[in-house]
């Protein structure tokens, strides 16, 4: 699916239930036109699992700051959801090594949250 926008989803194995689920979810997905990334494509990564879901998690940074610009663009630097995608961004930094830049957007999105909202009365 060239140029398809992506995904991977992560999940736990809970069940078969859950598994099928997700499948199910994936191939929703497929379908649609996204190009969906789960472990059940996969026989045998030929580095391995744990590379494997490195390596998803790697291609999605682009992802994440595409995102984030486009959060920031249609509803302002410091809106509560830019806040929402900042700290989302910094799991994917802080699973990818990324500590420093993790905490940089983690202490930007806390200082958007401890911002007063218009129309909010104050504690």
């Amino acid at each position: 699916m060239p140029n398809a926008p992506k995904v991977f989803i992560s999940y736990s194995h809970d069940s078969l239930e859950h598994r099928d689920r997700v499948w199910a979810l994936s191939n929703r997905l497929r379908r649609g036109g996204i190009d969906c990334q789960i472990d059940q494509y996969e026989e045998s990564p030929e580095k391995g699992w744990p590379q494997w879901c490195d390596d998803q998690i790697e291609e999605a940074e682009p992802l994440y700051q595409r995102a984030l610009a486009i959060w920031e663009k249609a509803l302002g630097p410091d809106h509560p959801d830019v806040a929402t995608a900042l700290e989302n961004y910094a799991v994917l930094l802080r699973k990818m090594g990324g500590v420093a830049k993790a905490g940089r957007m983690e202490s930007r999105a806390a200082a958007i949250r401890a911002k007063p909202r218009s129309g909010s009365s104050p504690g």
